[in-house]
């Protein structure tokens, strides 16, 4: 492999993404190649094909714990995905470090859409930067410098992975977010605003980007070319259950929360968050916006927890990833 690995490697993800999400049906094996003559990655779900000396290397993934490994001649190197997003590497077919590192932290959500199939709605994952104090903005709602410029990239990729991206109203007044890919390749997501009133969409319609969607809104003064859906609950908040559902309708079945801190909270309170994404950066603000808003727990024994977690250095902080314990399945598995 040259020297442009960690490139060539995202590209394959996308590539087997995007064959993922063409499958109708369930699959418990997913083999790609990493490099080929035209310069694309050959998927194949459910099937695996040989490994060849004139082509790049061949990685198998296994979604099934019951599918024995294949050997040497079908996958140079093979990995296992388990809890949703715990990622083993069973052969690393010497693979450098640095795409072993991106395919542990981006492969399993390549295949969201299987999970969504599954749950019936539209796989989410939720992220925030914090710092140390648990603030993800100052009181004046400063935020640009808490996550790093890793962790902006990371955004970048989990954008690119995601059909569609979620943010609340005061978030998109306040940060006004264009929502794009921009720091990788990848497809531009449908960006998704959560609002009674079209106010600030410009932000997002004056800009190239994935579709636009207003949801909770009748759409009234909306600019050109926003999708309007008119959903609507008690005092004025959709239950998220039904805003997954409605976006799995329309195709859109994995979902990147980035905010704000009431939105990721209500998907979280209501259990619906599929994986928490939790930058931690060793910044202390003192005083400033919360990162969590949910109702008071009488003791820690009710709190909410997570379940399977792992913990990845970004720049100079740490990110928390992890999938949410359901009461119901202690374990979070999936």
């Amino acid at each position: 492999m040259s020297a442009s690995d960690v490139e060539k490697s995202w590209d394959s993800l996308l590539r087997v993404r995007e064959a993922v999400g063409l499958c109708e049906e369930p699959a418990g094996q997913c083999y790609f190649r990493l490099e080929t003559e035209n310069g694309r990655s050959a998927v194949s779900i459910g099937r695996p094909f040989r490994s060849s000396a004139h082509s790049g290397p061949v990685v198998a993934v296994l979604l099934d714990p019951e599918i024995p490994v294949p050997p040497a001649s079908r996958a140079d190197a093979v990995f296992s995905i388990q809890d949703l997003i715990r990622v083993r590497t069973i052969r690393a077919g010497g693979l450098p470090r640095p795409v072993l590192r991106l395919f542990g932290t981006y492969l399993p959500y390549a295949f969201s859409s299987m999970h969504a199939r599954r749950l019936g709605r539209a796989f989410a994952v939720s992220h925030l930067a914090q710092s140390l104090d648990g603030r993800i903005a100052t009181l004046a709602g400063d935020s640009k410098r808490i996550g790093g410029p890793k962790n902006l990239v990371h955004a970048h990729r989990m954008r690119a992975l995601s059909d569609g991206v979620i943010i609340g109203s005061r978030t998109l007044r306040r940060d006004q977010p264009r929502l794009t890919v921009r720091y990788v390749e990848g497809r531009q997501p449908a960006r998704i605003v959560l609002a009674s009133s079209p106010e600030g969409l410009v932000a997002l319609t004056s800009v190239e980007g994935g579709d636009v969607y207003l949801l909770g809104s009748d759409g009234s003064s909306a600019p050109p070319g926003v999708n309007v859906v008119p959903l609507h609950g008690a005092d004025g908040l959709i239950p998220t259950s039904e805003i997954l559902r409605e976006l799995m309708a329309r195709g859109i079945r994995s979902v990147y929360i980035e905010g704000g801190a009431l939105t990721a909270s209500r998907f979280l309170g209501e259990g619906n968050v599929d994986v928490l994404q939790v930058h931690i950066s060793p910044l202390i603000l003192g005083s400033g916006l919360s990162s969590f808003r949910l109702p008071p727990v009488p003791d820690v024994a009710s709190s909410l927890r997570l379940a399977y977690h792992a913990f990845t250095p970004v720049d100079d902080g740490m990110m928390v990833v992890g999938t949410i314990a359901r009461p119901d399945d202690p374990k979070g598995a999936s």
